[in-house]
């Protein structure tokens, strides 16, 4: 009983708990130790689920990046389609810079499908237990992501590794899982790079600088749009990636509590695209 009730001090007040330590007596600091211990071999348990469910977060998250990405393209080669009317409107540099903008675009389309997959091959090594799921399920658990929760989980599992890296000595994760965070690092960098784009996109329609009428302002609207759903993307696909670092040096930690070795290449499935 004594332990349990420790635990759940130690979980709920950390900072807390180590004040306590100082002060406790013997017997006290031995209860609290195995509680903390407890804790994190649990933590550790627990590490390849969560790193699960990280992955599949972050294949709806890449799921909605690369449709707001291809959306905003869309709405670029939509006014693309009336060049005359482009460059009477906006000028023949103007016009031009949306047709960059455009093809821009269209490469991050194709530069984020490639790294996506890239990040998945490199996953299949790690690897995760993740089935295959449709586009639209995967844009549904876009919808229902729960920032506020998810951070919540983030402080907790970095706390976690932190201690396994203090206590138990571990290290980065194993070299499969090290590939997959520096595949995923260049994906999320391709996202930010195809906001800055649709940003910039929204930007070569301004307004014009005399009253009348805005030809643009709808597509402008949209690409706006398109663009504050990006950003989201971004820094939500950047908690995920920060949470699945955690998670895989926490099964790291699992592994050297059970004396289990680093899983062989295809001993778990589910990540091909």
């Amino acid at each position: 009983m004594i332990r349990l009730a420790l635990s759940a001090l130690l979980a709920a007040c950390p900072v807390r708990a180590e004040e306590a330590e100082l002060s406790a007596d013997p017997e006290m600091r031995r209860e609290m130790e195995k509680a903390e211990t407890s804790n994190l071999e649990n933590a550790a348990a627990a590490a390849a689920a969560e790193s699960d469910q990280t992955l599949r977060l972050l294949r709806a998250l890449m799921a909605a990046s690369e449709a707001g990405v291809e959306a905003a393209r869309v709405e670029l080669e939509a006014l693309l389609r009336d060049p005359g009317e482009l460059r009477r409107r906006l000028g023949s540099a103007g016009a031009d810079a949306v047709e960059s903008r455009h093809e821009a675009l269209l490469l991050s389309t194709q530069m984020l499908a490639a790294k996506g997959r890239e990040f998945l091959v490199a996953a299949s090594s790690v690897p995760f237990s993740v089935p295959d799921e449709e586009p639209a399920r995967l844009l549904a658990l876009r919808a229902s992501y729960n920032a506020k929760n998810r951070s919540s989980d983030l402080r907790r599992a970095q706390a976690d590794a932190a201690r396994a890296q203090k206590r138990l000595g571990v290290g980065e994760p194993w070299p499969a899982a090290l590939e997959a965070l520096k595949r995923l690092d260049g994906y999320v960098a391709e996202v930010k790079d195809a906001l800055a784009q649709a940003k910039a996109s929204a930007g070569e329609l301004a307004p014009p600088s005399e009253e009348g009428a805005d030809p643009f302002s709808g597509a402008r609207e949209a690409l706006l749009a398109r663009a504050q759903a990006l950003e989201q993307d971004f820094g939500d696909l950047q908690r995920e990636s920060d949470l699945l670092r955690s998670n895989l040096v926490l099964q790291k930690a699992d592994r050297q509590i059970t004396g289990r070795s680093d899983p062989a290449r295809g001993s778990r499935a589910g990540t091909e695209r």
